[in-house]
């Protein structure tokens, strides 16, 4: 988990300084490309850190033998993210859109992992 999230983070520290003007509140459709992959990885940041918090909500109120489940069954997930993200990355490996895909998808994918995750943690 903590490889991907280096990964993307190091991908936004790599972003120009102007970067940090840069308002990802907006329409990312109507953005230059680095603009819309550098918004792309700050809401996958976001989300994995909802995600974090999510999981941790859930492992503290899981049993001793659910809780060695869980960890087994995040660390599957984030497998399957990852890879299934590299996938969809592939249609533009190479090119200026490879980051736009990777980050959306791991946005999308972690988004939807922190919903589900707040849901078994009662929230």
């Amino acid at each position: 988990m903590a490889g991907v999230r280096v990964i993307a983070f190091l991908a936004v520290l790599a972003a120009p300084a102007a970067a940090q003007d840069w308002d990802c509140a907006g329409d990312i459709s109507m953005m230059p490309q680095q603009q819309i992959n550098f918004c792309l990885g700050q809401r996958y940041l976001g989300w994995q850190d909802e995600m974090e918090r999510a999981y941790a909500a859930v492992l503290a109120r899981l049993p001793e033998e659910d809780e060695v489940r869980m960890r087994a069954a995040q660390l599957a997930w984030v497998t399957y993210r990852d890879l299934t993200c590299e996938v969809e990355a592939g249609e533009m490996r190479g090119g200026s859109g490879e980051a736009m895909l990777r980050n959306g998808c791991l946005a999308r994918l972690t988004e939807r992992r922190a919903q589900d995750l707040a849901a078994m943690a009662g929230g």
